[in-house]
C-alpha cells in the first residue's frame, strides 16, 4: 500500500509516494537475504520490489536549493536556521510513480 504526500518543487508542490516499508522491514529482508546467500544490498531490494533505484521508490528527487517563498517557508527556514530548502522534482527515471519500468522487448 502506498500514500501521497507533497514536497517542495521548484514552482509548486511535487507528489510524492510513501512506501509502506519501514526501515525495519528493510533490514529484516536484506538479512534474511544475505543469510540465504542471495543478493542483499538496497539496490537488490528496489530491484526485488520492482522500485525505481533513482528515487528509491517515492517518485521524486532532489534537484537543489532555493529561498523560502510564502510565510510557512520563510518560517521554516528561520527554524533550521538555513537561508535556502531543498526542492525536488518528479524522477526522470521512473517519470514520478516510483516503480522500475521493464526493457523494451523483455
Amino acid at each position: 500500500m502506498k500514500r501521497k504526500a507533497y514536497y517542495r518543487g521548484r514552482d509548486i508542490p511535487v507528489p510524492v509516494i510513501e512506501r509502506e516499508f519501514s526501515v525495519q522491514e528493510v533490514k529484516e529482508w536484506r538479512e534474511i537475504e544475505y543469510h540465504a546467500g542471495r543478493p542483499s544490498t538496497l539496490q537488490d531490494f528496489y530491484r526485488a520490489h520492482r522500485l525505481c533505484p533513482d528515487c528509491g521508490g517515492i517518485g521524486v528527487i532532489h534537484e537543489g536549493w532555493s529561498p523560502p517563498k510564502g510565510d510557512a517557508e520563510i518560517a521554516r527556514a528561520a527554524e533550521l536556521s538555513v537561508s535556502e530548502l531543498p526542492f525536488y522534482e518528479p524522477c526522470p527515471r521512473c517519470a514520478g510513480d516510483g516503480l522500475t519500468r521493464p526493457h523494451p522487448g523483455a
